[in-house]
């Protein structure tokens, strides 16, 4: 019987949200262990891709990416996922060669964020996988100027925050905008960026509210709910109150006959 090496790609593609490069290309990228390439893929994103017995896997930070390795009489299979569960429910759908009874949870293993992960499927034992860092930002290369610091830190977490507003605009025009913060030293510089960010992605905006709700389980009363206050003008938080949830609600004052009550 010929030896069969197989991947079991259950990662969701919808979840990918860079817009450069493609999909396609992000994924050859990755195939071809192309470090500078990878690094490129600007957005979030959890890839893996194979050829022959080599199997080269990829994911940004806020992605997981676990896999694990079973093995059959004709070869071995890599199953690829987000989740511990999803890789069981595969290998009982499978079912071939009692695939689930092989599986436990701590026999999986997850990709590091930042790496390429690299396994060759020869089958038993386990590969012994091969990590090459794509992330490498050099240390100790800002100025000394801490207004210089202060403008980078806060230049990209605007650019990022105006990203993630385009996607959100794209894929439903007609919502309205919610985020919700942990009440810390940096919301109000974090909420002053999103009205910016707002401001400058959507010239319709007109407005946002912020809304102070205790998290879940905590009993002690906080600020008043439904503060409302302009774009650019957001009031300040109190920080000695009881920990709360901030909700950032976004109104497009094209949409204000649809606005949703708190």
């Amino acid at each position: 019987m010929a030896y069969v090496s197989r991947v079991v790609d259950l990662l969701d593609p919808s979840l990918n949200t860079f817009s450069t490069p493609s999909i396609d290309v992000a994924r050859a990228c990755v195939l071809r262990g192309d470090l500078a390439g990878v690094r490129a893929i600007d957005g979030s994103f959890a890839l893996v891709a194979s050829e022959g017995i080599t199997v080269r896997m990829a994911r940004s930070m806020d992605r997981p990416l676990r896999y694990f390795l079973a093995k059959r009489h004709e070869g071995p299979v890599l199953y690829v996922a987000d989740r511990i569960d999803t890789l069981y429910k595969a290998l009982v759908a499978d079912g071939g060669d009692n695939l689930a009874a092989q599986f436990h949870p701590s026999y999986t293993r997850m990709a590091p964020a930042h790496h390429i992960v690299e396994l060759a499927l020869v089958g038993c034992p386990d590969p012994s996988p091969g990590y090459t860092r794509f992330f490498t930002p050099q240390r100790e290369s800002l100025p000394g100027d801490l207004d210089e610091i202060g403008r980078r830190y806060i230049g990209a977490l605007a650019d990022e925050t105006a990203k993630w507003l385009q996607r959100i605009d794209a894929h439903d025009a007609s919502q309205h905008l919610d985020r919700a913060f942990a009440v810390e030293h940096e919301l109000d510089l974090e909420l002053i960026v999103h009205a910016h960010a707002l401001v400058s992605v959507n010239a319709h905006a007109s407005e946002a509210h912020v809304d102070h709700r205790p998290l879940p389980g905590d009993e002690s009363d906080g600020p008043p709910k439904g503060m409302g206050v302009e774009a650019r003008k957001i009031s300040s938080v109190d920080h000695r109150a009881p920990p709360l949830m901030v909700l950032f609600r976004i109104v497009d004052r094209r949409r204000r006959s649809n606005k949703a009550a708190w």
